[in-house]
């Protein structure tokens, strides 16, 4: 089995901000933008998309950045209804590994009250099949009609062809995930902020505690970009457990 780890949702490097968790660790996660859309086919904004607590996501979008994206186009990737992600770039060839019954988590950075952004895993998928790379973009209502048809890079034609086209992306990796997957209730911390580098600067990594349960990724502890993490053959079963403890 494989367990791997990415990162998604806005961040300081591309919208400017985080997502927003709350003192009882409830979480809004808000996905990245997105300006190559078809609008008429795919009219998904942060002033339409409603989260489970009533408001929509430009209702937590910082003041300062709510005029630049309240008719902005969201790049809605994970998601969490039918439990579908994909992912063109070529430094994700790794999701190619994952097999039926493999484990894809997602963490993203969230601000609580105080100001203070870590990261936390937000939702897992259970794969129920193999990871699908597509390099035809012919094959376009197969996806459609096999299970990816809330799939951001499939849903949307002209997204879709320039992912699958695109050379040195290698063909577009989905994921599609059991009726056993979940976005998760409360977000879990599983990073710290510490000195790490040559050059000294405070940067994300595994958190301590969570050595103990993802292992220490062969020294590659630093997930402050979204890299790609396979959790250790050895931690696997003890990663597997805790997520299914997960609310």
């Amino acid at each position: 089995m494989n367990i791997a780890l990415i990162r998604v949702g806005a961040d300081t490097g591309n919208l400017g901000f985080h997502g927003k968790i709350f003192d009882d660790n409830t979480f809004v996660y808000i996905p990245i933008n997105e300006n190559s859309i078809d609008k008429t086919s795919f009219p998904e904004t942060y002033s339409t998309i409603k989260t489970k607590f009533g408001k929509n996501l430009i209702d937590y979008i910082p003041q300062d950045k709510f005029s630049k994206f309240k008719d902005t186009y969201v790049h809605h990737d994970p998601e969490f209804e039918t439990f579908t992600y994909g992912d063109p770039n070529f430094n994700k060839n790794g999701l190619k590994k994952l097999e039926k019954g493999d484990y894809l988590l997602f963490y993203s950075s969230l601000t609580n009250s105080s100001g203070l952004t870590c990261l936390y895993l937000i939702g897992y998928f259970e794969l129920e099949q193999n990871c699908v790379c597509v390099q035809d973009v012919n094959l376009r209502d197969s996806l459609i009609n096999s299970g990816f048809k809330n799939n951001f890079h499939v849903k949307n034609e002209r997204i879709f062809k320039r992912d699958v086209e695109t050379e040195k992306n290698r063909g577009l990796k989905l994921i599609k995930g059991s009726k056993n997957s979940k976005l998760l209730e409360k977000a879990y911390k599983i990073s710290d902020k510490k000195a790490f580098g040559s050059d000294g600067k405070e940067r994300f990594v595994v958190s301590d505690e969570m050595k103990k349960v993802f292992g220490d990724f062969k020294g590659k502890i630093c997930i402050q970009r979204n890299s790609l993490r396979f959790v250790d053959e050895n931690f696997v079963e003890k990663t597997r457990n805790w997520l299914l403890s997960l609310k």
